[in-house]
């Protein structure tokens, strides 16, 4: 059925116009013409830390493996429920991005509460979340004590240059927070870039646990109750090769504007950066 939708599409509208409509996300398209505001005040994110070095700390099971309190002293970017580990406000977290919300999996009556005991968890950090949550957290005044920042993810793919997506723009949407963060901090400046918690082994394994837990919905069909993935290796591997795609895209990015990507994670499946242990990448 989608398939025709588009042929009409094609049909109906002018050529450029609906090459923009399937190269973009239409709702990022909406939301960067009438918010230009609210996406110029990225800038305040460009280069505030050229040249300086960063750690990526996810989810993934990993974590428990690693001691984190290595990290206190270190600029830190935190990722959605990171904030949950007994040692996070030790390393004090100065960023904390969360991508775009599932909506088929958490109402938004049950993002409200997440994202209010967020805003008591995460310390002074500062907050990213994707552009479609703008509107719920002006409607519920989230957040409003710290510094804020929306970014648009509603490119349907990496550009094929190298240039750093520009945060003030749209920028492409991603698979997995990783890619999200990865961008940001590039924006940022950071020259040295460590992931850890970046296990990326679900497909391997059969299951999606984290540090605290399964992190199960009761939405998610893919799913059983507590983390089994209920599909085939051969569902699953589009969705992997799509998240490889973006790291070698955003791999490739850094590279070009001399910046390096480490991976710290202790054991996982991501292979397109060099290896280092967190214990030595802190030395």
């Amino acid at each position: 059925m989608r398939k025709h939708i588009l042929r009409t599409s094609d049909w109906l509208l002018p050529p450029a116009i609906f090459r923009l409509l399937t190269y973009y996300k239409p709702s990022a398209l909406v939301f960067y013409l009438s918010h230009l505001d609210v996406l110029r005040s990225n800038g305040q994110l460009h280069d505030r830390h050229a040249g300086e070095r960063c750690f990526i700390m996810c989810n993934g099971p990993s974590v428990n493996e690693q001691d984190i309190r290595l990290l206190r002293g270190e600029t830190v970017f935190s990722v959605s429920n990171g904030y949950r580990h007994p040692d996070y406000l030790s390393i004090s977290p100065k960023y904390h991005c969360v991508p775009q919300v599932s909506y088929s999996n958490l109402s938004p009556e049950n993002t409200v509460e997440w994202f209010k005991e967020m805003d008591q968890s995460i310390g002074d950090a500062t907050i990213i979340l994707d552009h479609q949550e703008w509107g719920l957290v002006q409607k519920h005044r989230l957040f409003s004590k710290r510094e804020t920042h929306f970014v648009c993810m509603g490119k349907n793919q990496f550009p094929s240059g190298n240039a750093v997506p520009e945060l003030t723009g749209i920028i492409p949407r991603v698979q997995t927070v990783p890619i999200m963060v990865l961008m940001i901090a590039l924006y940022m400046g950071f020259r040295e870039i460590y992931l850890l918690g970046v296990d990326h082994d679900w497909f391997v394994k059969k299951e999606y646990r984290y540090f605290y837990g399964n992190g199960v919905t009761t939405a998610d069909s893919t799913l059983a109750s507590d983390g089994r993935l209920l599909t085939t290796l051969w569902d699953e591997l589009p969705a992997v090769n799509k998240v490889w795609e973006q790291y070698r895209a955003i791999k490739r990015i850094a590279q070009a504007n001399g910046a390096r990507i480490y991976n710290a994670t202790h054991g996982g499946m991501l292979d397109e950066f060099e290896r280092v242990r967190l214990e030595d990448a802190v030395k």
